[in-house]
């Protein structure tokens, strides 16, 4: 049974062995590298990992489906919430008050969404006092 087993999984994997990552465009990488440069207290890939992890770097509109479960639904390439819906918090307000920018506009134009999004966390930083040391290497 074991020598089955091993042989269905070396069938499988096998083209795996000779898979090559291929490198996907990200087409808001203008804006992120605009806000860390007016911004440089942001960490170098911490909006493109909320990005990611929020939306998968998809500017999401809000006449996309909703959700079966009644989870509110996420705005923008940064993924914020317009209708928090008395459980979540509703950052898509709270970013447009502190930028100073209009709810319908961030929700629109991603540049200027991740432009707030990041004017907004520079602030939060600042207003803590807070400060990101950054390594200057990396051990893996």
């Amino acid at each position: 049974m074991k020598k089955i087993l091993l042989a269905v999984s070396i069938f499988y994997l096998a083209p795996l062995a000779n898979a090559q990552l291929i490198a996907v465009e990200n087409q808001y990488q203008s804006s992120f590298n605009q806000a860390y440069q007016l911004y440089p207290d942001i960490p170098g890939g911490l909006l493109e990992a909320i990005s990611y992890q929020q939306t998968r770097m998809t500017h999401l509109t809000s006449t996309m489906e909703t959700s079966c479960t009644g989870m509110p639904q996420y705005v923008g390439v940064m993924g914020l919430i317009e209708n928090g819906k008395g459980y979540f918090n509703e950052n898509l307000k709270t970013i447009s008050i502190q930028s100073g920018k209009s709810v319908e506009l961030l929700k629109q134009d991603p540049n200027q969404e991740i432009l707030a999004f990041a004017f907004t966390y520079h602030k939060i930083l600042e207003n803590n006092h807070a400060s990101v040391t950054k390594p200057d290497h990396c051990v893996l």
